[in-house]
């Protein structure tokens, strides 16, 4: 198994080998993002880009991304946690965060609006009212 690991760059504990614990397995699949796979991920993107997107497309700046975040995801608590705080100090509104999770904009586009901590009301209606309390 080690040779595998060392001809493929698949980390031994992904072809489970040995016992890691739960958070040991969290840092190697980190590592394995960072370290091997980000290698391969940045050059599909830039052959794709290159080879799928038209001139005109490319001249307006598009370009092909994958998403890693995905496969770097924590637990749900560490998750929430991030997520609350990105809001609460109006880094993120409430769609960005659903859309990290592949869930839809909440209606009405209410979800669009940056909240801040006072009150954690709209940034919009803070500035509106000028009180902060809206």
């Amino acid at each position: 198994m080690e040779e595998t690991s060392r001809f493929t760059g698949i980390p031994a504990y992904m072809l489970q080998t040995g016992k890691q614990s739960y958070q040991s397995n969290e840092q190697q699949q980190l590592d394995f993002v960072t370290n091997t796979l980000m290698a391969h991920v940045v050059g599909w993107e830039q052959e794709w880009s290159h080879k799928l997107l038209s001139t005109k497309q490319k001249a307006a700046g598009d370009y092909l991304r994958f998403n890693v975040g995905v496969l770097l995801r924590g637990d749900n608590k560490s998750r929430a946690e991030f997520y609350a705080k990105m809001v609460s100090n109006s880094i993120y509104c409430p769609d960005d965060c659903r859309a990290f999770e592949e869930m839809n904009p909440l209606p009405d586009g209410i979800g669009a609006e940056f909240l801040v901590t006072k009150n954690m009301d709209s940034l919009k209606k803070v500035l509106k009212s000028g009180t902060g309390k809206g």
